[in-house]
């Protein structure tokens, strides 16, 4: 794939390998195969790193990558949604049920990859699903179904405004949420576990308005 990196004013075309994975019928995850190294040299910064390392009066070790991850869905949702509007999940089709299913590896696979796409959606501080998350959640329980005796884990995540306990509180909530849409089109409560893990693991800086909304995620986890 060919893209175009701008960084400080400096435009450069690359190109980098993609794996393209099929989740289900209707979902197909993109992302690179390793992460993107990014040299100093390529942007012309080598000589503003120099003066930085002498005005520190330290030796800087430049380290910096980027990496693509799309989700493609053959059903989207049209038209725009409030952001409190419910979402009245629907039962996989029956030729997708009686479809092959996944052995172990390439189900711990697709749940890596969901856990990826940030395409669950709440209103701000509230617990209900947006229906912007419906087609993710629909591809989410074929891809169970087709996986036999698998359990799941579930895990909310927020950011670290409000209190530690506020956060644990609405992050379990959330991840309950999604827990009732996927068995709500059939799938057995016993096979998916919810947890919320409040601010404890951010996967990035909470003091930018970009780190806190990377933060503010739903994550899936292969238990058994």
């Amino acid at each position: 794939m060919t893209y175009t990196l701008d960084l400080h004013g400096m435009t450069k075309e690359f190109s980098a390998d993609v794996v393209a994975t099929l989740l289900t019928d209707d979902l197909v995850s993109i992302a690179t195969s390793t992460p993107i190294s990014i040299a100093v040299a390529d942007f012309d910064l080598t000589e503003g790193l120099g003066k930085l390392q002498d005005a520190a009066n330290v030796e800087i070790i430049p380290s910096a990558t980027v990496s693509f991850d799309w989700m493609f869905a053959r059903n989207v949702v049209g038209g725009a949604t409030e952001s409190d509007a419910s979402v009245e999940p629907e039962k996989p089709a029956s030729a997708a049920l009686e479809a092959a299913e996944f052995d172990a590896e390439a189900c711990k696979g697709r749940f890596e990859i969901l856990s990826r796409t940030g395409n669950i959606y709440f209103g701000s501080g509230s617990t209900q699903l947006d229906k912007k998350s419906t087609p993710l959640l629909t591809s989410l329980a074929d891809i169970i179904s087709r996986c036999p005796g698998m359990v799941i884990e579930v895990g909310g995540h927020t950011d670290s405004v409000g209190s530690e306990a506020q956060n644990e509180r609405l992050s379990r909530l959330r991840a309950a949420s999604v827990s009732q849409f996927l068995t709500a089109t059939g799938l057995e409560k016993d096979r998916i576990v919810v947890k919320g893990y409040g601010e404890s693991n951010p996967i990035a800086d909470n003091s930018t308005n970009v780190g806190r909304s990377k933060n503010r995620r739903i994550g899936f986890r292969v238990l058994n």
